[in-house]
């Protein structure tokens, strides 16, 4: 269910001291925390890029934690942005590529990371577009060390 097997469902909530149940039974705040706890921390998706770290954790929930970092890991040095993006979503690719169950699966899987990466490429202009505007705010925001106590900026020359 939502890329959570049963096995991996009934240990955590063991883990959380919870009756087992049937993983089609689980909660979006079970759900949040697994995903959260077992993927994305395990991930470190925190320390990725905007984009990046959505590819990294999908790898992760689909694939495992070792499998996402082993293709991370893989990726030629120099690349940033979009390009990164699309390189990562290339070495996952092509690693399912070497599957023998490819080509009972391969469309599912393309077109699953088709979508990641369109919604990667969404995530990093958003960041990049808040940073811009969080430059821009700072950039008009007034030093107010010039302004006495009146409210009154320096008089010139």
């Amino acid at each position: 269910m939502e890329g959570i097997t049963q096995a991996e469902y009934t240990d955590w909530r063991r883990a959380h001291k919870l009756p087992t149940q049937w993983v089609r039974h689980i909660s979006p705040a079970e759900l949040s925390s697994i995903y959260k706890t077992e993927y994305w921390d395990k991930s470190r998706c925190d320390c990725l890029p905007a984009g990046l770290d959505y590819c990294v954790f999908d790898e992760a929930v689909n694939s495992g934690v070792a499998r996402a970092l082993r293709a991370l890991k893989s990726m030629s040095p120099g690349r940033e942005g979009v390009d990164e993006i699309r390189h990562f979503n290339d070495v996952r690719l092509a690693m399912l590529k070497t599957f023998s169950t490819w080509r009972y699966f391969g469309d599912g899987w393309s077109t699953r990371i088709e979508k990641v990466e369109r919604i990667a490429e969404i995530m990093l202009q958003e960041a990049s577009d808040a940073k811009t505007a969080q430059a821009h705010a700072q950039a008009v925001i007034p030093n107010t060390s010039d302004i006495n106590s009146a409210g009154v900026p320096p008089q010139a020359g």
